[in-house]
């Protein structure tokens, strides 16, 4: 079964990934490799690129929000927010923990 999954990508190497396509495009003398070059440009511009908060402000804003409400949950943001700006964890350790909490919370509900 085939779900969809997001990543983060950084916007530069998204840029550079955009750059190589269009010069493969004006590089190119095969008519399938330029229309084929073409069609995964469309794809990567197609989509919206909505810029999302970072993992560091999305923490933040849930650490305010749980504030008064969720001591727990805002204690645990705080000491991972902490780790991650200490560089303890990995900003990959740091969102799959952060998601792991907002699973429990919507469970918790």
């Amino acid at each position: 079964m085939y779900t969809k999954e997001k990543i983060i990508l950084e916007l530069d190497i998204l840029l550079k990934v955009k750059s190589g396509i269009r010069e493969i495009m004006v590089l190119a003398d095969d008519k399938n490799l330029r229309k084929k070059a073409s069609e995964l440009l469309n794809l990567l511009e197609d989509k919206p690129m909505i810029k999302v908060n970072s993992l560091y402000e999305m923490i933040e804003d849930k650490m305010k929000e749980t504030k008064y409400t969720n001591s727990e949950l805002n204690v645990n943001l705080y000491l991972l927010y902490r780790k991650l700006i200490d560089e303890k964890i990995s900003e990959k350790e740091a969102l799959d923990t952060f998601e792991m909490y907002m699973k429990e919370e919507e469970f918790n509900k």
